[in-house]
């Protein structure tokens, strides 16, 4: 057995057994302590960015749902009716394509109702009219989402969970 992490060796000291925080400092290292804090550090950056990117949007598109606008409803979204949908789901914004959750040109700032409850344009209801709506009224971000379309296969069925039969 080997005992070298368990002696504390320093220069000019002779070897003496570690302490009790010493062993647990030496256990969080070699047992991955260190990469749990580093990836809770990531999710905090991530939430960080998004909520920098969900400020500039609902700024661009000044308080309104883009729907309500095309719709000729004009209302302020305030709060949590204040709805911003990535066009890009975010189960496929990981790896390298993780830039996408907080890219303001993947995200859209929609009202409760027509983000989730109206069953002819929510893009959670009905995603085929949502990209027609995408296609007529909001060229841009259309354009850039298609940009996305060449996103390898073998990525997009590692992030679908495999159902059983």
């Amino acid at each position: 057995m080997d005992y070298a992490p368990y002696l504390n060796i320093q220069k000019g000291a002779s070897n003496k057994m570690m302490t009790k925080k010493q062993k647990l400092e030496n256990h969080r290292k070699t047992k991955g302590y260190l990469e749990k804090k580093d990836k809770r550090n990531h999710k905090f950056e991530i939430k960080k960015l998004m909520e920098q990117a969900r400020e500039r949007v609902i700024e661009r598109d000044e308080h309104e749902c883009q729907i309500c606008e095309v719709l000729g409803i004009f209302k302020k979204l305030y709060g949590h009716n204040c709805q911003i949908h990535h066009i890009i789901p975010k189960t496929f914004c990981k790896g390298e394509y993780e830039p996408l959750l907080y890219d303001d040109k993947n995200l859209l700032l929609l009202c409760w109702r027509h983000h989730h409850a109206d069953p002819r344009i929510s893009p959670h209801m009905n995603a085929i009219a949502f990209v027609e709506f995408l296609k007529e009224y909001k060229l841009e971000l259309f354009d850039y989402a298609l940009s996305y379309t060449n996103i390898p296969i073998n990525h997009i069925k590692s992030l679908i969970p495999i159902q059983k039969k």
